[in-house]
């Protein structure tokens, strides 16, 4: 297209973008409403607000703001409120819908907001989609104790706006594009053959990608966990702080270790889409969509850099991305770090097979470290139970390989990989080790092993099972499978490990090093099934040594290694159809005996799930329980969750204390001690090494400590003084940050291959 109509598009575009941010920006609203000017039902006004109590027998909206007229956009709804009853809510509505003539028809999405006793704050967030005039910001008394209601506000938040922009861009970027290929197109610039690629690998994308075509989650059984360490960190972010470590949204906001022990560095792409204006529901569905979309790509490419061939890589790339395992891991199991962490393992097979079988001798073998490095790291962040049984699996496969490994070139390049993924991956491992040494948290004590973790072993016919079930826990092998989750790779995987056996004992491959990488990897998706299966003896192993009982513990579920089994069994499959010809009928049963198999399973396991889950819609943090924190490993040993339900200070003999302001785990507070003894004041936030509590005026640090699991200060004998409380970690945690971050633009630089070129411009500025 000419340079004209080029400025006559981005021109247009950049006017839709001004008209789309001006339309959601304006009005601006930013009203708060006091008990005066609020509507009231039932109930008394005082001087401190609308007051209403169980004598009245009320249990309704009993107060509500004059009729609010909203545009599109996101909005914030606080009121401030006293109470000592349970259950009574805040919300945004509509006439309609309050007396149950209409339904929300997806012109408002928001979730009804708890008043905690224990607070006298609260916010909610609300997603208008359709403008109507008479929306009603309205407080429900539920019958029980007393609620004294002082404000409502409502105020526009830069959501909405946010939102509209990157809306705009996207689509703008789209139509770039497709300018772009037409162009190309028309130029035959493009082959068909890159289009054919194209589109098979959208099929892929979009087949795994149906279940997320609803306007609400389906709810797997972690879902609230994973949810909420990505409002942790959204929150963090509002608050300025990164990088994150203590997430303050955990357990009524008391915090919770959460980025400390678990690597969440993609997790923070559904937070910024939090920050933009997108709701829980639309920001984690984002995150799947993008997360298939990098599997199917990843995949793709490591599969063609082994195979040398686009069909056998594609057809690997629907093998893995649509792999009844990673299936049932995102929508069974919402195990968000475990599926995020199977998009990255391709890029270690891959990396390995290009260490061990490419010259040595040749330009680029010195790179090799860069796609083991991308995939350990990725990993790492993800999922360090994935990253245990990965890393494994590497030494393994390091002991099979042992006679390459003394060549020089290849020990060199997997120093490389060590000590470069250990400086990339710094600034998580240096605070998790760290902690992991410091110890004193459930995770780290020796009681809790999980001991006999064989019995949650799969049985062969499960692994092998030909249509699943799509819902169910993990039981014991003594309760059967009924009513238990899938644990499969799938059939699709299974053709593979056939069809590898069928070449290599039909003499079909004849390159050396493909026959090896066949056989390491139908080895070594033999052992991880095996792993997986309730046949392998865990238990004995478990009870040989201390040792062995930590790392097998951490296991806990052997099906676990289904992940390594998945991998390597497509790995099995793409080596098995390079090596027949396309022309014989075997390839051609094999191939479609694969997508057969693969289409047929997920599908039948999709749609169980889409049909029998219940809807599951939530816009704001404010429908999620804070206290879900599943096994509670990361709370300090001998704590119990109960503890951290609400938020309160219980100061010590003699010490007079004032609040002054709290948000989570941040609190500025006046502390005096009238004693003539030392004294403290105990927080309900939960504590761990790197909390401070520092004078305002003077600088002085107040000596903090774990208090039965909670965080507690002790206060001399006359101090008197503004104290802030707040988590500030070690200065080594931010320096390893700073290198992680570092090493991460020098990887940029070494993928691109400007190393050289700036290496260049740095010692020509010496000279």
């Amino acid at each position: 297209m000419k340079k004209k109509n080029w400025i006559i598009v981005i021109l247009l575009e950049l006017a839709l973008l001004v008209g789309a941010v001006c339309m959601t920006a304006f009005p601006v609203i930013n009203r708060t409403y006091t008990a005066d000017e609020l509507t009231q039902i039932c109930g008394e006004v005082h001087d401190d607000g609308i007051y209403v109590d169980q004598n009245i027998h009320w249990a309704d909206n009993f107060a509500l703001t004059p009729a609010l007229k909203l545009n599109y956009g996101s909005y914030k709804i606080t009121v401030r409120y006293n109470t000592d009853g349970y259950n009574n809510l805040l919300m945004l509505s509509y006439p309609n819908v309050m007396n149950s003539i209409e339904p929300m028809n997806g012109q408002l999405y928001s979730n009804s907001c708890r008043l905690p006793v224990d607070r006298n704050e609260v916010s909610m967030e609300a997603y208008v989609k359709s403008g109507r005039e008479d929306y009603l910001a309205c407080v429900y008394f539920m019958g029980e104790g007393s609620l004294t209601v002082e404000s409502i506000t409502v105020r526009k938040t830069a959501g909405g706006v946010l939102r509209a922009g990157l809306t705009v861009i996207l689509l703008s970027v789209i139509v770039n594009l497709l300018i772009v290929f037409f162009d190309k197109r028309k130029q035959n610039k493009i082959k068909q053959e890159s289009i054919q690629t194209f589109f098979m690998l959208s099929g892929i994308i979009i087949f795994t990608s149906i279940p997320l075509m609803f306007d609400y989650i389906l709810q797997g059984h972690d879902l609230i966990f994973h949810l909420l360490r990505i409002e942790g960190i959204k929150e963090g972010l509002s608050s300025g702080d990164f990088p994150i470590k203590i997430q303050s949204n955990w357990l009524s906001g008391n915090g919770y270790a959460t980025s400390v022990f678990y690597g969440d560095i993609f997790l923070y792409i559904p937070a910024l889409l939090r920050l933009c204006g997108f709701n829980i529901t639309e920001s984690y569905n984002i995150y799947i969509f993008l997360n298939n979309v990098a599997t199917c790509l990843i995949s793709y490419y490591c599969f063609k850099i082994m195979s040398g061939k686009r069909n056998a890589a594609v057809i690997g790339s629907a093998l893995y991305t649509a792999s009844m395992y990673r299936i049932i891991d995102i929508y069974i199991r919402s195990s968000v770090g475990e599926y995020s962490a199977i998009t990255f393992l391709p890029l270690i097979a891959c990396g390995l097979w290009k260490v061990f079988t490419e010259d040595t001798n040749s330009e680029d073998y010195s790179k090799n470290w860069i796609m083991p490095v991308i995939g350990y790291s990725g990993i790492i962040n993800t999922h360090i139970l994935t990253c245990e049984m990965a890393g494994a699996f590497t030494i393994l496969l390091c002991l099979v390989m042992i006679k390459k490994i003394f060549n020089k070139k290849t020990f060199v390049v997997l120093v490389k990989i060590v000590i470069y993924t250990v400086i990339l991956n710094l600034g998580f491992l240096l605070p998790f080790l760290h902690y992991m040494k410091l110890g004193g948290f459930i995770v780290t004590n020796g009681s809790r092993f999980t001991s006999g973790i064989q019995q949650y072993g799969a049985f062969l016919g499960q692994l092998f099972e030909p249509f699943t079930t799509y819902d169910g826990l993990s039981v014991n092998t003594e309760m059967g499978i009924a009513d238990e989750m899938p644990s499969t790779t799938g059939l699709g995987l299974v053709v593979c490990a056939v069809a590898i056996i069928y070449v290599l004992v039909s003499g079909y491959v004849k390159d050396k090093k493909q026959k090896h990488t066949g056989m390491i990897a139908l080895a070594f998706a033999a052992l991880s099934l095996w792993f997986s299966s309730n046949l392998f003896p865990w238990d004995k192993l478990q009870n040989m040594n201390s040792l062995f009982e930590k790392l097998i513990s951490m296991i806990s579920l052997p099906w676990r290694f289904l992940s390594i089994a998945t991998v390597m069994l497509a790995v099995c499959g793409i080596i098995a159809l390079i090596n027949m010809n396309e022309k014989r009928k075997e390839y051609k049963y094999f191939m479609g005996a694969m997508i057969f198999a693969c289409v047929i399973q997920g599908s039948v396991l999709m749609s169980d799930i889409m049909n029998h889950y219940e809807p599951y819609r939530v816009y704001g943090e404010q429908e999620l329980d804070t206290t879900t924190v599943i096994g509670a490993e990361y709370l300090p040993y001998g704590s119990v969750v109960e503890t951290f339900m609400a938020q309160y200070v219980q100061p010590g003999d003699n010490i007079e204390y004032t609040q002054n302001y709290r948000h989570n785990n941040y609190i500025e507070c006046s502390i005096k001690n009238n004693g003539s003894v030392e004294s403290n004041v105990k927080f309900s936030i939960v504590y761990y090494a790197g909390y401070t509590a520092v004078d305002k005026q003077t600088g002085e640090k107040l000596e903090v400590y774990n208090d039965g699991g909670r965080l507690a200060l002790k206060v001399k004998p006359g101090y008197s003084g503004d104290v802030v409380v707040r988590f500030t970690g070690f200065v080594f945690w931010k320096i390893s940050a700073v290198v992680s971050m570092l090493a991460f633009v020098v990887l940029i630089i070494c993928i691109t291959g400007k190393e050289k070129v700036i290496l260049k411009v740095l010692a020509n500025k010496k000279n």
